[in-house]
């Protein structure tokens, strides 16, 4: 419609926002956002979403919040299934998705998943569990 005195835009007697093309028209659409949250992110119900922090996961679409991966694991931000939960370095399992337990003193492993702890080289050790690496033999 046209402005008419006393009102935003005083003066302006061009119409506008009545045809194609026009005031508002060109404007892109802008989503409600009521659909649940996807599954490896979180919100409240209708949005806005967010994706699940690393360390944590959740398989379901909605609005629980995500839940914390198994001991001595962790995963990739937005992971979306228990099994990215995968062992950190210094740690094995048998599989990815659960705890996983520190490697003995004396073993290691570098690797994240569900590797295998190996023993140290001939020359090196590791004085406690839990280690990533191997460190030299003192002198």
């Amino acid at each position: 419609g046209r402005n008419s005195a006393g009102r935003l835009g005083l003066g302006d007697t061009e119409v506008r926002g009545d045809g194609g093309g026009e005031m508002g028209v060109s404007l892109p659409a802008v989503p409600l956002c009521l659909e649940p949250c996807p599954a490896g992110y979180t919100g409240p119900g209708g949005g806005p979403c967010s994706s699940c922090v690393a360390g944590t996961h959740k398989a379901t679409a909605g609005s629980e919040s995500c839940a914390a991966c198994p001991s001595h694991t962790s995963s990739a931000a937005g992971s979306n299934e228990l099994v990215n939960c995968t062992c950190l370095p210094g740690h094995a399992a048998a599989s990815d998705g659960v705890a996983c337990s520190a490697c003995e003193a004396g073993t290691y492993t570098s690797a994240v998943g569900n590797a295998t702890c190996e023993t140290c080289p001939a020359g090196t050790y590791t004085a406690t569990a839990g280690a990533g690496a191997c460190a030299g033999c003192p002198s």
